[in-house]
């Protein structure tokens, strides 16, 4: 008979569940906004028209992951038989900026788009791959706010001893398992895009 899994298992999976859920309903949002608003006529004009949409859903959606990273890094201290989180060493609470997202989404839509022409794409596929570029970098986006705040916690708490990397399926990408291959680390040691890995943090014995 199966044992059954930790406690600390089930609250990883279900983190990596639930940003996976915000990231894809973000990107796919943005992808919706980017099909019904951005024309190849007047890239510019359409660009400033939708940005401020796709902007609004970016900071609900990673204010979401921003929170489910703070249930989720209590829960695995109570589950690793600590406290909850003390007020003294809870991270200071992160927003999107204009900066931060300019410097996201501009390069990643538009920027993406003039990049594809100007390298001799024709419009209708510098439209399709600018779309998927900006829907990815989208999603890393939102998912950043969970993955900031867990690795943040972590550094701040002295009971924690580091953070190990929660693969997101049984073949991932050479990147991803050379990190989870080396276990606890003292950071999370970055995420690209297309990517629904997360961290789990340690607390040692």
């Amino acid at each position: 008979m199966a044992s059954a899994p930790s406690v600390q298992l089930v609250l990883s999976g279900g983190f990596r569940d639930t940003q996976a859920a915000l990231g894809r309903t973000a990107s796919g949002a943005v992808e919706r906004f980017w099909n019904a608003g951005f024309t190849i006529k007047d890239v510019r004009s359409a660009w400033d028209t939708i940005r401020p949409y796709i902007a609004t859903v970016l900071r609900r959606q990673f204010a979401a992951s921003q929170e489910a990273g703070r249930i989720y890094y209590n829960a695995s201290r109570v589950s690793a038989g600590l406290a909850a989180l003390p007020a003294s060493y809870e991270p200071a609470s992160l927003t999107l900026t204009d900066d931060w997202l300019g410097k996201t989404i501009d390069p990643g839509g538009i920027g993406s788009f003039l990049q594809y022409v100007g390298n001799g794409a024709q419009m209708i596929d510098a439209f399709d791959m600018a779309r998927g570029n900006l829907s990815s970098v989208s999603q890393n986006l939102v998912l950043s706010g969970g993955r900031i705040y867990v690795e943040n916690a972590s550094k701040a708490d002295p009971r924690s001893d580091g953070m190990r990397r929660i693969l997101e399926s049984s073949d991932p990408c050479d990147f991803c398992q050379s990190l989870a291959d080396q276990g606890v680390m003292p950071s999370a040691g970055g995420f690209h895009n297309n990517c629904e890995c997360e961290s789990e943090p340690s607390f040692g014995a």
